[in-house]
């Protein structure tokens, strides 16, 4: 029992010094990266492992003193910016010295003695920054929103007044208007499926495939979930109406400017391509240089030696490899109904391709050093249409969301 008590506090005592040489290399990373919130919070590990004792004072002297003058400094230097970003970065700036500060103050008694450092409160320079990034951000998106034309300026304006709420909520009634000036720039986008009686795989359409996979990511997408309604409530068109949207008559889409409709995706699969597999063999001959041992008479001693004798084994090597591939193309249009004009046209297309190789070699062993493999298949048709549909419904989104942006 004893015995086991002593490995136990070996143990510990190990890991704490592990801990305490990992910590005080993080410290001193931070502080030549000049990351001081990031040192604190090492340095606070630190003397809890530490537990109060031989805290390297100078080290803390010296985050201490370095922090709050590069601050400062970022602070002197962004006030003169013209660019609103930088009440983002002043404030930042406040906040990490307040963090020196809460650092200062929670320091055990016997450390705060030996450095020379008052607590330092920026919550009033906090405050006031607040107050005129608000401001300057509310007037700014006030003018936006009065001289807004477009879904697009509206959107700019609700973001606007979403960075004046995130400085002082509720400033004025930056919230009201950030609630209109968002409801002014959704746009109405309806997505057509895409018309394929076709093209099947993994129990599921491959326009449905393409189709379901771009909604998915168009969705995650925050920008254009806060900004886009996608409407799944419009009647199905019917196969008539597909053929006169692709010919370019997009007049059967005129009702939909009563719905308020900003855009209109059309799609179809143009072609389906698979090539099945083909087989390619290479041969090639080997000849090598071995030496080998043979009996040869020896008549002055009357008995057979052993001698080492060059001789050419021969063998021949076979490779293989096999190629499939499948390639999916599809049309896009891009449809405004309230212009009742078509904006963009596009082809799509993307090719998975799967190459499989392998060797096996006949003849005399000693002419090769490797071994001979089991001939090898490529994936499935299903497979490569799958991971296809997939690259291609990327596509298809970024089509989409370069309109919704």
């Amino acid at each position: 029992m004893k015995k086991t008590l002593i490995i136990l506090i070996i143990l510990l005592v190990t890991f704490g010094c592990s801990q305490k040489v990992k910590l005080n290399k993080k410290i001193d990373k931070d502080l030549e990266k000049r990351e001081y919130v990031s040192a604190i919070d090492n340095m606070e590990k630190l003397i809890s492992v530490e537990n109060n004792n031989e805290i390297n004072i100078e080290k803390i002297d010296l985050l201490i003193s370095e922090g709050r003058d590069y601050y400062k400094n970022s602070i002197t230097i962004y006030e003169n910016d013209s660019d609103l970003k930088k009440y983002d970065r002043i404030l930042n700036s406040y906040e990490n010295l307040n963090k020196i500060n809460s650092f200062l103050l929670n320091l055990d008694i016997s450390y705060r003695k030996k450095i020379n450092y008052d607590v330092e409160d920026y919550d009033s320079e906090i405050e006031k920054i607040r107050y005129d990034a608000a401001k300057k951000y509310y007037d700014i998106a006030n003018k936006k929103y009065q001289t807004a034309e477009s879904k697009l300026e509206y959107r700019r304006a609700s973001k606007l007044y979403d960075k004046v709420n995130n400085f002082i909520f509720g400033y004025e009634d930056s919230i009201f208007l950030q609630k209109l000036s968002k409801e002014k720039a959704t746009m109405n986008v309806a997505i057509l499926p895409i018309k394929d009686y076709r093209y099947y795989s993994q129990n599921m359409y491959l326009g449905d495939m393409i189709h379901y996979k771009a909604l998915e990511w168009l969705l995650f997408d925050r920008e254009i979930k806060e900004f886009t309604n996608i409407m799944t409530d419009l009647k199905l068109l019917s196969d008539d109406d597909y053929k006169k949207i692709e010919n370019g008559d997009i007049s059967i889409l005129s009702d939909l400017k009563e719905k308020d409709m900003d855009l209109v995706v059309y799609s179809r699969l143009n072609a389906v391509f698979y090539e099945p597999s083909v087989l390619f063999t290479k041969v090639t001959p080997i000849k090598k240089s071995v030496f080998v041992n043979e009996k040869v008479w020896n008549r002055n001693k009357e008995k057979y030696d052993i001698i080492q004798v060059e001789k050419n084994v021969y063998a021949t090597k076979y490779e293989y490899s096999k190629k499939s591939s499948v390639k999916i193309v599809m049309s896009v249009k891009l449809i405004n109904p309230l212009q009742n004009r078509i904006m963009d046209v596009d082809t799509l297309s993307h090719e998975v391709e799967d190459v499989v190789s392998w060797e096996s070699y006949t003849g005399d062993e000693r002419a090769y050093d490797t071994f001979s493999h089991d001939e090898r298949y490529n994936r499935t048709k299903d497979d490569m249409l799958f991971e296809c549909a997939n690259k291609i419904s990327e596509k298809y989104k970024n089509k989409i969301s370069f309109f919704l942006k």
